[in-house]
């Protein structure tokens, strides 16, 4: 049994390298950082099978929400992830308490594994929803 036999109609590449894997875990990460993180091994692996056209071409026509698939991301064939908008919701909380707490937006995107541009745009929605107030005279965040 390889570790795919889990998708029913998935055709059987006989020769694909990730047949033998031992974490198939590694081709469904759960977020941005352990995707950049699986991407360092999965992309060469990958790259070096010969199934990958098929495999990428497989995944672009079932429209696969989650997963890398032919070493390409989910988010690079054009898919929204169903795993991502959950895990999304999650960020966003923890970037809202960590911005709270009083940390920078470039230490709270290295902590959450995001870009410091998408800190600032959480931040922007709460305060448009009033969830986090400026204060005028210290100038620190405070949830409403």
């Amino acid at each position: 049994m390889d570790a795919f036999d889990f998708i029913a109609d998935m055709p059987k590449f006989r020769f694909a390298l990730c047949r033998d894997i031992e974490d198939p875990d590694i081709f469904f990460p759960l977020t941005i950082r352990h995707e950049a993180e699986s991407l360092k091994v999965v992309a060469p692996l990958c790259g070096n099978c010969i199934h990958r056209k098929e495999c990428l071409d497989y995944a672009i026509a079932h429209e696969i929400p989650d997963g890398i698939w032919g070493g390409v991301p989910a988010s690079e064939r054009g898919v929204k992830s169903v795993k991502r908008d959950w895990t999304d919701a999650n960020q966003a909380k923890k970037i809202r308490k960590l911005i709270m707490r009083g940390l920078a937006p470039e230490t709270v995107a290295r902590e959450v594994g995001v870009t410091v541009a998408y800190v600032n745009q959480v931040v922007k929605r709460a305060r448009n929803k009033g969830e986090i107030q400026s204060d005028q005279s210290t100038d620190k965040l405070q949830l409403s």
